[in-house]
């Protein structure tokens, strides 16, 4: 069993006791279960999920050769900008500022809670990628990143299998934000 599991499941546990000893509620019981929580000296372990794989730029390239025609782009975006997969997959052409060069994420956009500028001109050709995106769109949908005339919502099983094409083991779509 993973640390993270046992941790979650142990969370899971003290919390039932807590109940049952009628201090997980705001009231007490009138009559609780138990006098005492006997998980509650038990700790939870430290947690190293520090991941440290990051990829060459050969790699990268290996990767995008494998990948499919619409899952490109987005690895790209994660790859040059450190982009969260669902601020990637929930952008919009009203927060692409081609001209200006800038992705402009809005606080709700965002994990954080913080709006954010990401440039475009840091990383060769991803204007240009933008720009031929924008070309090619459908003028009903306002979704950058679309498959099939739909937005992208997983990619998941595509991305896995662009990665064993390429001979890429133990990395996530996640660790392309390592990259910066």
């Amino acid at each position: 069993m993973a640390l993270a599991t046992a941790n979650r499941e142990l969370a899971a546990v003290k919390h039932m006791f807590s109940w049952a000893c009628g201090t997980a509620r705001k009231l007490p019981l009138a009559h609780p279960y138990l006098d005492k929580n006997p998980a509650r000296s038990v700790w939870k372990e430290t947690e190293d999920n520090v991941r440290d794989e990051i990829l060459e730029p050969t790699q990268f390239e290996n990767l995008q050769a494998h990948s499919a025609v619409y899952l490109c782009p987005i690895n790209l975006v994660a790859y040059a900008t450190g982009m969260r997969l669902g601020e990637i997959l929930g952008l919009t052409w009203d927060k692409a500022d081609l001209k200006g060069g800038f992705i402009r994420l809005k606080g709700e956009d965002t994990k954080s809670g913080e709006g954010r500028l990401i440039p475009l001109d840091l990383f060769p050709g991803l204007r240009e990628m933008f720009k031929e995106l924008h070309k090619t769109r459908a003028l009903h949908e306002q979704h950058v990143f679309l498959h099939g005339g739909q937005p992208v919502r997983s990619l998941k099983g595509a991305f896995k299998a662009a990665c064993k094409g390429a001979g890429i083991t133990n990395f996530r779509f996640h660790d392309l934000r390592i990259q910066l």
